[in-house]
């Protein structure tokens, strides 16, 4: 018996394909901010190391999250990296970069993530879909909270 069947919901393609693209997203931005923890540089170094850590560990829980919410919903959740990128709308980032580019690189991730999640929100709500809306509406306060977070570390 499929999940569907048991769970009480119909495929909705919309909701699947809005999940496996923020699943790809949701990859570059572990990457990038990955990518950042290693190789940050300067007088906020010891913040700023430890707070890219914070922000790649909890990407990676809700990475996990996404995946186990496609797998409920009969669906495959892509794990091969060339696949992401190549899904992905978020552009990865390459050189290291001058901190404050880091953070500003990181702000515009998080815009195109909670934008990404209002969608599926909405999408959600209108397939009736009331534990993907949950799942949606559990991340976005913590992102919400590393935007001003990281806008008060700017200011």
């Amino acid at each position: 018996m499929k999940n569907l069947e048991v769970i009480g919901l119909k495929k909705n393609k919309k909701v699947t394909d809005a999940l496996h693209q923020l699943l790809a997203d949701y990859h570059i931005y572990y990457a990038n901010l990955r990518g950042y923890h290693w190789n940050i540089k300067g007088c906020g170094f010891f913040s700023m190391h430890a707070k890219f850590e914070e922000l790649y560990d909890a990407a990676s829980e809700e990475i996990d999250v996404i995946a186990e919410r496609l797998l409920q919903l009969d669906e495959i959740p892509e794990n091969k990296i060339d696949k992401l990128a190549l899904q992905a709308k978020l552009t990865a980032k390459g050189q290291p970069e001058p901190s404050e580019e880091m953070i500003k690189d990181v702000m515009e991730d998080l815009k195109y993530i909670i934008a990404a999640v209002r969608h599926l929100v909405e999408l959600t709500d209108e397939a009736g879909d009331t534990v993907t809306n949950d799942i949606m509406m559990g991340i976005l306060p913590s992102l919400e909270k590393k935007v001003w977070m990281i806008n008060a570390f700017r200011s």
